[in-house]
């Protein structure tokens, strides 16, 4: 391979890896994806690549690798007991995995290679002096080691809130820092971690680490993080019982916590928002949110992550927003995928 066709192959590969790991987070059966994404050829073409990273001087390239899509969703669901895999499927799948992993350690090294001085453990947007003075003060509080890593018994919350204090000092933007730090710490999904409406006592240490830094768009309740009302505030209580009457949200979801999917809270209710359980699969959440909310609400992913778990575990809005066009692939009728769903959506946006 040249040069132009290993930047090719490596943008296949990471978009096979991200289509794989989406059918994972969808429980979706793999057998099909293995065969439809020619997985099988990807450890050929990792070889190749490997080759032209060892012959040629080449940082763009190497710096591309070492951002591609985790392998995690991958290697986890290949280790789930609960799994039922076809010989083929797992063989093809275990190679993947592996080919990418091999390429994901190799670039690693020639990355720290092509990075070596004082800030070679660091991250691009982190690696000078003023990132390693910040993330300094973080090591100096006990949070992460001498190599800028999270020490064992350090929560997601905790993550966040440092990576926002080093992120806003340094001026990186709101969706990059998440990433960076992501790789930085070897973590997903910072940037998801909800913050909770009361501070805790570990929070406020953080925030002192970095006065300097305005941590208030991280925890000031936003319209837009909530669905608007109903034209008729009967539907609202209507919806609640059905959706817990036909069992699609968890029956201990209470009538007030259902409401603050609305932005409706008491005065007197000083609890914390917990989003509804949905206990269907994600596509049926997918199916609800765009029906029953997508003609009065922009941003309905956005939303729909914020307020709507699924079976315990926060939903990626990428995730949801692809399962639409996925759904109206695999069902032209969409009306019929779910005619009980679609009767309520329907209802609930009625206007008396």
């Amino acid at each position: 391979m040249n040069r132009q066709e290993v930047v090719i192959a490596l943008a296949k590969i990471n978009m096979m890896n991200k289509q794989v790991a989406y059918w994972i987070e969808l429980d979706q059966d793999l057998d099909n994806i293995s065969v439809a994404l020619d997985l099988g050829v990807v450890p050929g073409w990792i070889d190749e690549i490997l080759v032209f990273m060892k012959n040629n001087s080449c940082k763009p390239v190497v710096s591309f690798a070492h951002k591609m899509f985790t392998i995690d969703f991958l290697k986890k669901a290949l280790k789930d007991s609960n799994r039922k895999w076809k010989r083929e499927t797992y063989e093809i799948l275990s190679s993947f995995a592996g080919s990418i992993e091999k390429l994901y350690s190799t670039s690693n090294i020639y990355y720290k290679m092509y990075k070596r001085g004082p800030y070679g453990d660091l991250e691009d947007a982190l690696s000078n002096a003023k990132g390693a003075e910040l993330l300094m003060r973080a090591v100096n509080a006990g949070y992460l080691d001498c190599n800028y890593k999270p020490k064992k018994g350090i929560t997601p919350l905790q993550l966040k809130a440092i990576a926002w204090g080093v992120g806003q000092s340094l001026g990186i933007k709101w969706r990059e820092q998440w990433v960076t730090f992501e790789r930085q710490w070897n973590c997903d999904r910072i940037g998801t971690v909800q913050v909770p409406e009361g501070f805790s006592k570990q929070y406020e240490d953080i925030k002192a680490l970095y006065p300097e830094v305005d941590y208030s768009p991280l925890t000031d309740s936003k319209k837009d993080e909530y669905f608007k009302k109903p034209l008729n505030d009967n539907c609202m209580e209507e919806l609640f019982l059905a959706l817990i009457t036909y069992g699609y949200i968890d029956k201990k979801t209470t009538y007030i916590q259902f409401q603050r999917i609305f932005g409706i809270k008491s005065d007197l209710d000083t609890s914390i928002f917990q989003p509804i359980n949905w206990i269907k699969d994600q596509r049926s959440l997918t199916y609800f949110v765009y029906f029953a909310f997508s003609k009065r609400n922009m941003g309905i992913w956005v939303k729909a992550q914020n307020c709507f778990v699924v079976n315990g575990k926060r939903p990626n809005k990428g995730s949801l927003k692809s399962g639409m066009p996925a759904l109206r692939r695999d069902h032209p009728v969409i009306e019929q995928y779910d005619p009980c769903l679609m009767t309520l959506a329907n209802q609930f946006n009625k206007k008396k």
